[in-house]
């Protein structure tokens, strides 16, 4: 059954794929977009392997949808943790920390 999830890399190597994007601080959209490639799995198939229109699959991907039991159902189906594909913080997140003053160090 797991081949039949991602029959692109294998389960491990998409994982450590996708944490050293993370390391490398790579923007989590641009992650999620490489999932296709990496995997071979494309957002129309996602959506009928969990049940949800492409559309919201593309949606959540592009990250302007949030439901976090659609991101569980992407996330397994790429066999990657959802906390490496998504912030846990929100949609603006990055926005607020962009917006955040520098302090000063001494």
């Amino acid at each position: 059954m797991e081949d039949q999830l991602s029959p692109g890399l294998p389960k491990q190597s998409t994982h450590m794929a996708v944490l050293q994007l993370r390391l490398l601080e790579f923007p989590l959209v641009n992650i999620r977009r490489s999932l296709s490639k990496l995997t071979g799995i494309g957002h129309l198939e996602v959506s009928q392997k969990i049940g949800k229109q492409r559309q919201e699959i593309t949606n959540t991907m592009i990250g302007q949808r949030h439901n976090i039991e659609t991101q569980e159902a992407i996330a397994r189906v790429y066999q990657v943790p959802r906390e490496l594909l998504f912030d846990e913080r929100g949609p603006d997140a990055g926005r607020a920390a962009q917006a955040e003053p520098e302090t000063e160090r001494r």
